[in-house]
């Protein structure tokens, strides 16, 4: 890791939120008022409104982007595998750096056991962790805490949602006397299912339970809820990415009251969105469709542009290389994705876009979807159970993907082709990823997510 300049480097924080659609963020796109604060934040800074994830899922999308690589290189899509040993993470290169680093997990993924903490100083709050979790009395009285909340319909237990607790472990961290700058990654699990807000805008309005899905999509497709369930398990949903913002906001306040924000550069982004039946599937990790890979993100800090909309295409493999050199780094690492911050440089040509690709599948389910997208047309193949597919979409005219093209324009569709035939043969030459040792607790949790046998959606 070498630095560029012998400036003194900013600060770096990253707060993912799980499952946030980028329609539901203002500075994306997405709908006016529901996220003032990061909207407030975006104004001062850069706001991605066609980014998209590699997968349908936590741990290859978080894999992808603290690692700069696509899911058929590091191949994270199984639940039991770890990143291999030797493969460095957004971490591991701040660290390399001389910064003090930190993970603070509200997920199941981002963890120790799948080798997410690499270049870790201080692993802060993981599910499982410390000695209480895991004890009998634990036990039961989550399961008293599932049952009262709804989270046993969806697997999501109660206890691994806190976006606030983990702000303040993170804040009380971050302003220790160090002369070291700080990495630090924040993984939220809100607003992931059961949509269950803490503070509602309708105490009023009935809590549903999430439909269970477990094919994918397509060539399976899920029954409709009535249409009051569908308006109410939404409007929850959007109570639960308006609690993120104001959590996003506080800690922004929290950062500043201690004086650290206008050292920091901040990423706000989320691995995947979420599906209500747009496409016939329910929650994620069942399709590629638009709903679920097009994600928010928004960044912000010391030497980066103020007030840019970029809705040009981007990857979440571009995050890492972009965040390095966002602090004056730079890394030989073998990225897939490449730093975004060229775009904004004055008279900067617009450059030819990388196509964005997107691998989902399911251990229930023999469907292996993939995606790629390229100057406004999408393709997603599937192939699975001896049947093989192929749908085409020109987002330009059909952004929600609702007219499938009947056929698609010669020289740019083999373009695509190609691109997906190449991931194919890249993931067949990649090496297995190690298996990982999951017992006790985080095992539990997991086969409630629909994992090791269990029967709950992820």
């Amino acid at each position: 890791m070498v630095r560029a300049a012998e400036t003194r480097p900013p600060n770096l924080l990253v707060v993912l939120a799980d499952t946030v659609r980028a329609d539901r963020v203002g500075a994306c796109g997405g709908t006016p008022g529901l996220t003032p604060r990061l909207d407030a934040f975006a104004a001062g800074g850069i706001a991605l409104s066609r980014l998209r994830t590699s997968s349908a899922w936590t741990k290859p999308s978080v894999a992808s982007f603290l690692t700069g690589l696509g899911p058929e290189t590091h191949r994270l899509v199984e639940g039991p595998r770890s990143l291999p040993p030797d493969t460095p993470v957004l971490l591991s290169f701040m660290a390399s750096a001389g910064y003090r680093t930190a993970l603070v997990s509200d997920s199941h993924w981002p963890i120790p056991e799948f080798g997410f903490d690499r270049g870790v100083n201080s692993l802060l709050v993981v599910p499982g962790a410390g000695s209480i979790r895991g004890s009998l009395p634990w036990l039961a009285w989550s399961m008293v805490r599932n049952r009262l909340t709804d989270a046993f319909r969806t697997g999501t237990p109660a206890e691994i949602r806190g976006a606030r607790a983990l702000s303040a472990r993170f804040l009380d961290w971050a302003a220790r006397e160090d002369p070291r700058p700080f990495a630090a990654y924040l993984h939220w699990m809100e607003p992931h299912h059961p949509y269950a807000p803490c503070e509602p805008s309708d105490p009023a309005r009935p809590r549903v339970p999430v439909p269970v899905f477990r094919g994918m999509v397509p060539p399976d497709r899920s029954p409709p809820l009535p249409a009051a369930d569908l308006a109410a398990l939404t409007a929850n949903y959007d109570d639960e990415v308006r609690f993120v913002d104001r959590a996003f906001g506080e800690l922004l306040d929290g950062l500043r009251e201690r004086g650290l924000l206008a050292d920091t550069v901040v990423l706000f982004l989320s691995d995947h969105g979420e599906e209500f039946h747009e496409h016939g599937g329910w929650t994620h990790e069942h399709s590629l469709h638009e709903e679920v890979v097009r994600v928010p993100a928004v960044l912000g800090g010391p030497g980066l542009p103020r007030g840019v909309r970029d809705d040009r295409d981007a990857r979440i493999e571009d995050l890492l290389p972009t965040l390095l050199e966002a602090a004056g780094l730079r890394a030989a690492g073998p990225f897939e994705g490449a730093s975004l911050l060229p775009r904004y440089l004055p008279g900067a040509p617009p450059g030819t876009a990388a196509a964005t690709t997107g691998r989902a599948s399911r251990d229930a389910s023999p469907v292996v979807l993939r995606s790629a997208l390229l100057d406004g047309l999408k393709v997603i193949q599937g192939a699975g159970g001896g049947r093989e597919f192929e749908s085409w979409f020109d987002l330009g005219r059909d952004p929600l993907e609702k007219a499938p093209l009947g056929e698609p324009p010669a020289p740019l569709a083999e373009s695509l082709r190609r691109t997906l035939r190449e991931a194919r043969e890249r993931e067949a030459r990649a090496p297995e990823p190690p298996s990982a040792e999951v017992e006790g607790d985080l095992r539990r949790v997991l086969e409630g997510l629909g994992y090791f046998g269990g029967g709950s959606p992820r």
